[in-house]
């Protein structure tokens, strides 16, 4: 999520429990899956993509 435009932050949403918070990024074009993937990946315009956080 290294590009301006992956709008990264742009869907938020938090668990009932508040132990795992979900971030979208709706404009992120990378193929990429799975953690360190390849952040200069753009080869699926506008896929989108979901970040999960564990506290």
């Amino acid at each position: 999520n290294t590009e301006a435009y992956d709008e990264f932050g742009s869907t938020l949403s938090l668990s009932r429990d508040g132990r795992l918070l979900a971030i979208g990024a709706r404009g992120e074009d990378s193929g990429a899956t799975g953690i360190d993937g390849d952040q200069t990946d753009n080869s699926v315009t506008e896929a989108g993509a979901v970040y999960l956080f564990r506290f």
